[in-house]
This record gives structure tokens, C-alpha cells and sequence, in this order.
């Protein structure tokens, strides 16, 4: 993984003790809003520059940046959060958060990860922070099935994932997730 990857990947855990700290549940029962902004903020603080939920129209516009010849669909999409090299006036990776029990909801924000990184001088990198829950006595293997077959489905790279139980909620057997796709 590189530098951003293991940024966002360490924000997770971080995020989930301070959703179990204020309310006594899992990071699986947040909104995706949370972990969205709490996220951003660990990314900032790690000294890249974010945007949180913003349209790719208005991140061209504050890049000054052409959009002539951009699908007006695309350019009303929003990403989750928008990394950008501040420097270089770029975007660098689009990342999209999603609580999913199966596939379909990755795979439609894999394809707008896939649209919005397709149009020129956009993203080089998109991603993927996906995170579920399981109660069963598989939850682990389960979860860890669940992530790897997000990833194959939709022919992107799981690049780690973690399983956690703590704090225990409610099962013995329960347990929450998290992993990172690099879309391709």
C-alpha cells in the first residue's frame, strides 16, 4: 500500500473508537456521513489536502480546471472525499465510503469511481473504504469472503481488510469489518 492507502486504512480504527466511545456500538452502525468526515479530518491532519462531498463540477472549477466536453452527469457526481495535490492544482484520488450486505451497492459506486476518474486531468487513484457486519459463527471467513468477492466482482485490488470484535455487542459471534479496494 502506499502513503494515502495506509492513511486511509489506520483513519478506520481511529473512527470506530470514536463512534464506540460515544455511543457504545460497532463503526458498522454509523452512518457513512461519519466516517466521511472523521476520515477527511484524519486525512488533513496527515497533511493532505481533502474535499468532502463535493461535485466533480465544482472541484474543476476550484482547479480551474476545463470541463468542456464532460457529461453533465459526471460532473454533478460527488464523491465522498476528493484528494488533491495542492500543489500541482490535481486531484489525486477519489474515494467513495459504503456500508454494503452484498455487492451491488460496491459495484455502482466502483463504476462511478470508474466514470469520474475516466475524464482527463481527473484522479489517477480511486477507492473504495467498504464496511459490514456479520452475526454468525463464520463472521470472520464471512466477512473477509464478503470483502474479497467486492473486489473480484467487480475486478478491482483488495488491499487489506480488518475483522473486529471488540467491543462485543450483543453475540458472541458477532463481528464488524472494514477493507480498502483500489479501483481499476
Amino acid at each position: 500500500m502506499n502513503a494515502l492507502e495506509k492513511a486511509i486504512f489506520a483513519a478506520v480504527p481511529k473512527a470506530a473508537k470514536k463512534y464506540g466511545q460515544m455511543t457504545g456500538w460497532w463503526l458498522s452502525h454509523a452512518p457513512e456521513s461519519f466516517i466521511q468526515i472523521y476520515v477527511s479530518c484524519l486525512l488533513a491532519d496527515e497533511g493532505y489536502s481533502v474535499y468532502p462531498d463535493i461535485s466533480v463540477g465544482r472541484i474543476r472549477e476550484e482547479l480551474e480546471l476545463d470541463s468542456k466536453n464532460i457529461a453533465d452527469d459526471i460532473l454533478r457526481y460527488k464523491c465522498d472525499i476528493s484528494v488533491w495535490f495542492k500543489k500541482k492544482r490535481a486531484l489525486r484520488a477519489s474515494i467513495e465510503i459504503k456500508k454494503s450486505w452484498n455487492s451491488s451497492s460496491i459495484l455502482k459506486d466502483i463504476e462511478k469511481i470508474r466514470r469520474i476518474n475516466s475524464v482527463s486531468r481527473s484522479a489517477s487513484q480511486g477507492y473504495i473504504l467498504g464496511y459490514s457486519e456479520s452475526k454468525t459463527r463464520t463472521g470472520d471467513s464471512s466477512l473477509a469472503g464478503k470483502f474479497q468477492n467486492w473486489a473480484d466482482y467487480s475486478g478491482c485490488k483488495l488491499l487489506d481488510h480488518k475483522i473486529i470484535h471488540d467491543p462485543p455487542i450483543d453475540e458472541v459471534y458477532s463481528a464488524w469489518g472494514f477493507c480498502l479496494i483500489r479501483v481499476t
